[in-house]
């Protein structure tokens, strides 16, 4: 079934560039036709909204990182498979930003501290000392806590304040 560049514009999507085909194959019998069309287009197609889809989509647009692009925004792909983007007129891999969150916490004999990335961001490591005036306090666990770090110290049976120092590396 072939419709004119008219019934697609009931359709609520705008065409940007001649000559551009279009072809419509209705899925299913229903009242709402324009819910159950396979959409083949030739040319660029501009959706005023989001485009939403049930599956995957494919990228065919094959780029070359560093090489320059028109338009930011736009999203390829590299021999591979991997996901480009353009940023500045520059195709880019997209990149992972970092930062380190710290606290100190004091406490007796068994200090304990606790850092969190907060929204946006997500930890993705971190690690933490224990120290002591005497020098006699170990770590009993480093670990994830919640979307941050925690570390526990333990000063054995020396009864003095410690510290416990802690980090997480948070990407945004």
């Amino acid at each position: 079934m072939l419709y004119t560049l008219a019934s697609v514009l009931a359709f609520s999507l705008t065409v940007v560039a001649a000559p551009i085909q279009i072809q419509l194959t209705p899925k299913v019998q229903h009242q709402d036709p324009s819910a159950y069309f396979a959409l083949k287009v030739d040319g660029s197609l501009k959706v005023s909204g989001r485009v939403i889809a049930d599956e995957y989509v494919q990228i065919g647009g094959i780029a070359i990182e560093g090489s320059e692009c028109a338009l930011n925004g736009l999203v390829g792909q590299d021999g591979g498979g991997r996901l480009l983007t353009c940023q500045m007129g520059m195709w880019l891999y997209p990149k992972v930003s970092t930062e380190i969150k710290e606290h100190t916490a004091v406490g007796y004999q068994r200090p304990t501290a606790t850092v969190s990335c907060g929204p946006f961001r997500r930890v993705i490591g971190g690690g933490g000392e224990c120290s002591q005036p005497s020098g006699s306090i170990y770590v009993i666990s480093s670990k994830p806590h919640e979307n941050g770090w925690k570390i526990e110290c333990d000063g054995a049976s020396k009864e003095e304040w410690g510290n416990a120092n802690v980090w997480a590396i948070c990407a945004y």
